[in-house]
């Protein structure tokens, strides 16, 4: 490690882990009441999910490649919907609390991206190694192709040059301060098991002053994730979505998660080809809806996570530690190129809320690295 610079860190992954399990009930399995509270159905939250699908040109189903019957993958589709006489519902939800895989528990966290179970001797990786060499011992798939090489090697490597201050116990203290954070806002919503199509809409924030949780608190949207502000959309959605048994399954071409390091804005990275999924449950107790059991994963461009990390340290140079972190690169953006990206997975928990005022984002800073290819 260099011994000019040891900042101290704090990465937000803006997620969340396992909420606590309190006086839960999944939605379709016990009688919701007819006052349960749903976010606002103002201006700022379309009718349908029709005003997200005119946004997408089109939406692929990863889940084609995804083995639904894997341990960890989200379930398939339902074929039909559950009847309901209770109308949509539009929920907005914050996050409350986050496990980014520390003490162990990245290996029971992640999806199959890339729909190969890439094992030494075994299926060859749908990414090709730079210079044809072979990859670090961290690049291969854990448990049934789960695929998160960030939590298996990508955080340990940088340890020594930020510091060992990845606590997910102070992240989650952060998280729930509303000094950051991330907003996800789930439409056309009809309160069943099963439900064919919904929306997902995510969004930055730039957080809340002295969140109560208790269902009410209006959290911030930072403008640059908007695509219309006047509508509130987000520029990351999935107007496909659905859930299956309670579950909501998602995925977006981009979703974004920051990375806060103190000292420094948040530097917002985007998660490509991201997979979604949590549990859809109505608290009696607190009498709100709460997302458990969450996880999110998907694959994050290498050039964009090195930039973020060098922000840390004052743009320095991250020798050996770039060169240790470019040799566990397991998946690619695209199809049969050149693996340029890390597999990463969390996992999260949410709080319902409200869509709060729409405020300008803080700047954000860059080395302009040039990734894995300047080694």
């Amino acid at each position: 490690m260099r011994s000019w610079y040891r900042p101290s860190v704090l990465v937000l992954l803006c997620l969340l882990s396992w909420v606590a399990s309190g006086c839960e009930v999944v939605l379709g399995i016990e009688e919701r009441p007819a006052d349960s509270p749903s976010a606002p159905t103002d201006a700022g939250d379309p009718e349908t999910a029709d005003v997200l699908v005119d946004q997408i040109a089109e939406h692929s189903e990863e889940a084609a490649t995804m083995d639904a019957g894997c341990s960890g993958n989200p379930p398939a589709r339902p074929v039909t919907d559950d009847p309901s006489d209770g109308g949509d519902l539009n929920l907005v939800f914050a996050v409350h609390d986050i496990d980014y895989g520390s003490n162990g528990t990245w290996t029971t966290l992640g999806f199959d991206l890339d729909g190969t179970n890439t094992v030494p001797g075994g299926a060859e990786p749908k990414c090709v190694w730079g210079g044809g060499g072979q990859p670090g011992s961290a690049a291969f798939d854990h448990g049934c192709g789960l695929d998160n090489v960030i939590g298996a090697a990508i955080w340990e490597i940088f340890i020594p040059f930020l510091g060992n201050s990845f606590n997910t116990a102070e992240m989650t203290e952060a998280v729930q301060a509303g000094t950051r954070g991330l907003v996800l806002r789930v439409t056309g919503y009809n309160g069943q098991p099963n439900d064919t199509t919904v929306g997902l809409s995510v969004y930055k924030t730039a957080g809340v002053d002295s969140p109560k949780w208790e269902g009410a608190d209006r959290w911030t949207l930072s403008r640059d994730g908007l695509k219309e502000e006047g509508l509130l959309l987000s520029k990351y959605i999935d107007p496909q979505a659905y859930v299956a048994d309670g579950v909501l399954v998602a995925r977006l071409e981009k979703f974004p998660v920051g990375l806060q390091f103190v000292g420094t804005p948040v530097s917002w990275l985007l998660l490509e080809k991201s997979v979604f999924s949590a549990t859809i449950a109505y608290d009696a107790g607190k009498g709100f809806h709460r997302l458990d059991q969450g996880r999110l994963g998907g694959m994050l461009n290498a050039t964009a996570f090195l930039d973020a990390i060098r922000v840390a340290a004052g743009c320095f140079d991250l020798d050996e530690y770039r060169v240790q972190a470019c040799s566990n690169l397991d998946v690619a953006l695209d199809d049969g190129a050149e693996c340029n990206a890390w597999s990463m997975a969390v996992a999260f928990g949410a709080w319902e809320a409200e869509l709060g005022d729409v405020v300008d984002g803080e700047t954000q800073l860059t080395c302009n690295d040039q990734g894995c290819g300047s080694i």
